[in-house]
């Protein structure tokens, strides 16, 4: 049987790893196993950890009716994309529209009233109150006079007391008229008192405020969007009553979404408000996306004790969607300098990894402990230094002490054939 080998590229380095690599020609009693090295480095890596979170628009809102009415028209549907302003449902308004009619009607008389107040009066109006005036005085006169000449006969017992009597009568009502001519005339010379003036200025301000009041009305039985995003939930339909507070619709806006992560406790004290986080989503493979923190919740989750941290990501196409899962990458402190290995270095034993460090023709087995994952490297933590070779391929059937033979990454796969006994 020939034994098929898997070449998979490491990148600049040509750096290679084996897949289903057979026995070492060294176990078979065919002298060094040949394998295919990198040499380890010292590398600047950033501090990141990797997180699965979930998408939630930026803003979601049950938008509900203000007033009561029917509903005679509801123009959108779950799913519709709606600009800011626009029309979600129609509410019934002419009783409401009669009612603004009335009231600015009622607002015209106050403003005319108002208007003639201030303007005070006019010379005419003086006119024919000193006019007025004159007469009563005049009048006044001849009353005096009758009630005199009334007198002097009923003294020389010409007339009898009666008539003396209605004649002193009739001048003291005479002087009442008189009085309220004289007060007429005053009045209207002056103009308007200031306080009638503040009275009428005051009943105007009450009028403008209830047409005001009934056009918030009229302008509430329309009701739209209050700010551009996507209907995902209707609730209601034409001919349905509602009452004040009743929902109409659920809308999302999903031009900026949020990235809600729940950060483990021990990373929490690293991760700050307005640093960058990069996105990559299941559902859109082969794109990043990049957002900024905008909260962290210092409140635990009381089981997980997790923190959950915000990430607001702009998404002006509407790709991404509400309820995704997203691979979110944050900073959780200061780069730092860092021993790096290839990934295919390094083989897991159960809880422990091993890779293997080339030294005078011999692999010696070492113990590490993987760290921090970029591209194609991982940091280890064990005894090897910058500079060492460690086997990136080969290395899953070798034995601490085992005599290997290095090999160029395009000669390792006939060597490992050979190795392997040539074809069945």
């Amino acid at each position: 049987m020939r034994v098929r080998w898997t070449l998979v590229p490491l990148g600049a380095a040509l750096l290679l790893s084996g897949l289903g690599l057979p026995a070492p020609a060294a176990a078979q009693g065919r002298g060094p196993a040949p394998v295919v090295v990198a040499p380890v480095e010292t590398r600047t890596l950033e501090a990141i950890i990797t997180l699965v979170g979930t998408v939630h628009p930026a803003t979601r809102s049950l938008i509900a009716s203000e007033v009561p009415g029917i509903v005679v028209k509801f123009p959108v549907e779950e799913g519709q994309r709606v600009k800011k302003g626009q029309t979600l449902a129609q509410l019934r308004a002419t009783p409401i529209l009669i009612d603004i009619q009335a009231a600015k009607a009622t607002l015209e008389k106050y403003i005319e009233e108002l208007k003639e107040l201030e303007r005070g009066s006019r010379p005419e109006e003086v006119e024919e109150a000193r006019a007025a005036l004159q007469r009563t005085e005049a009048e006044y006169a001849n009353a005096q006079r009758e009630a005199a000449r009334r007198k002097d006969l009923y003294e020389q017992q010409v007339v009898a007391i009666e008539q003396y009597q209605i004649a002193t009568t009739a001048a003291q009502a005479a002087a009442g008229r008189v009085a309220e001519a004289r007060a007429v005339y005053e009045r209207i010379k002056t103009g308007p008192r200031r306080e009638r003036i503040e009275g009428a200025r005051a009943q105007v301000a009450s009028q403008k405020a209830v047409v005001a009041r009934l056009e918030d009305q009229m302008k509430q039985s329309s009701i739209t969007a209050p700010f551009p995003g996507v209907v995902v939930k209707e609730h209601t339909e034409v001919g349905q009553w509602l009452d004040r507070g009743d929902p109409v619709v659920e809308l999302l806006d999903l031009s900026t979404v949020e990235v809600i992560v729940p950060v483990p406790e021990r990373y929490i004290a690293e991760v700050r408000r307005g640093e960058a986080a990069s996105l990559a989503l299941d559902a859109l493979p082969g794109r990043s996306f990049t957002g900024r923190i905008s909260q962290v919740i210092p409140q635990a989750d009381a089981e997980s004790r997790t923190f959950p941290v915000k990430i607001q990501v702009a998404n002006p196409d509407g790709l991404i969607k509400s309820g995704m899962f997203a691979r979110v990458t944050l900073p959780v402190g200061r780069a730092r300098r860092a021993i790096v290995v290839p990934k295919d270095a390094l083989v897991s034993h159960g809880p422990v990894d091993i890779l293997f460090v080339v030294d005078d023709g011999v692999a010696r087995q070492v113990a590490v402990k993987r760290g921090q994952a970029t591209g194609a490297w991982v940091a280890v933590d064990g005894p090897v230094e910058e500079g060492q070779l460690v086997v990136v391929r080969g290395n899953e059937r070798l034995r601490d002490g085992m005599p290997v033979t290095v090999v160029p990454p395009d000669k390792a796969g006939a060597t490992a054939g050979d190795g392997a006994g040539g074809p069945s």
